[in-house]
């Protein structure tokens, strides 16, 4: 199964259904390959930087800090990010050699469409690790 990032949001999209459309899995594997630096080049908040909590079945609810749990971010924030991190990967894909390009593509672009639709009605969002 493996790690995965969730995007959750403080309230419902009406126009959108995150769970259903965002696998989460190329986000893990963007975060860990842009951990080597490239964050920091690019003066961005790293995606580990907006979890909010623990989706985990192998983890107690109570070992969860209620910070970590209560951590909501402001879309405009995530958007800098992801926005950077499609800038990055479209000016060479080959910098994502192990990885399905397509893919990673296409679900940044969903998680910017989501963080669009937050930023305009006002809604926080977080990443939640699902192991």
């Amino acid at each position: 199964m493996g790690v995965a990032y969730y995007l959750e949001t403080e309230g419902e999209l009406t126009s959108f259904d995150v769970e259903k459309h965002i696998d989460g899995k190329f986000l893990v594997m963007v975060d860990e390959y842009f951990q080597d630096g490239i964050y920091e080049e690019l003066a961005i908040t790293p995606l580990n930087e907006f979890l909010g909590g623990d989706a985990s079945e192998n983890i107690d609810e109570e070992d969860i800090t209620e910070s970590a749990q209560e951590a909501w971010f402001d879309a405009s924030n995530g958007l800098i990010t992801i926005v950077s991190i499609i800038e990055y990967l479209e000016s060479d894909l080959s910098t994502m050699f192990n990885f399905d390009s397509d893919g990673v593509i296409d679900e940044l672009r969903l998680v910017e469409e989501v963080l669009i639709s937050c930023e305009r009605v006002g809604m926080r969002w977080h990443f939640v690790m699902d192991i």
